[in-house]
């Protein structure tokens, strides 16, 4: 059975509405971050200009980049981990550039927002974006789909020369009914 997260099994509904509640509401926060920055780009990639950073047009639209793209990512459930990963290079450049030397708090200016944001990006790069996530969907459809014919499983299988393919009669009732004895399903092949 397919665990629905990589660090965690969420057992019950509670846990995994939780779960699934604490991913969206980070990714939206930062689409939010990104889509202030989408609406005036010339705006922020003044500020990156005079705190010194190196080509602000191109640090500009990275920061897009890991903040709405990276927050929509996080939203969805949608390449989880890459999404999660654009959030986390966000926060360490704003920690370490910008908010490190105002101290931990907000209202001074301090790094405690980001650094809430990056722990929680970490956290989605760990463990994915659970069972109620575009990825957990995408998952589940590649895991069930049933090769067509043996020969089409040959073709997109990557087989070692060392590896002997056997074809076996045994097919379970179900199995029997839904495939021709000739076409039989793929869990009854076995590699060895």
């Amino acid at each position: 059975m397919e665990k629905p997260s990589r660090v965690l099994v969420l057992g019950d509904t509670k846990s995994l509405t939780a779960f699934t509640l604490f991913r969206v509401v980070v990714g939206l926060t930062m689409a939010a971050h990104g889509l202030q920055k989408v609406m005036d780009p010339s705006v922020f990639q003044g500020h990156l200009a005079q705190m010194g950073f190196p080509v602000p047009s191109l640090m500009t639209y990275l920061a897009i980049a890991g903040e709405l793209f990276g927050g929509l990512g996080l939203a969805f459930g949608l390449l989880t981990p890459i999404a999660a990963f654009g959030v986390a290079c966000v926060m360490i450049v704003a920690i370490a550039t910008v908010h490190l030397k105002h101290g931990l708090f907000a209202a001074a200016g301090g790094f405690e927002y980001p650094l809430v944001m990056l722990m929680s990006s970490l956290w989605f790069m760990a463990a994915g974006g659970g069972p109620w996530s575009i990825d957990a969907i995408v998952r589940a459809a590649r895991s069930s789909r049933v090769p067509a014919s043996p020969a089409y499983a040959r073709a997109v299988s990557p087989v070692r020369h060392d590896e002997v393919i056997e074809h076996t009669d045994e097919v379970t009732q179900a199995g029997q009914e839904s495939f021709p004895a000739s076409d039989p399903p793929a869990h009854s092949r076995h590699h060895h």
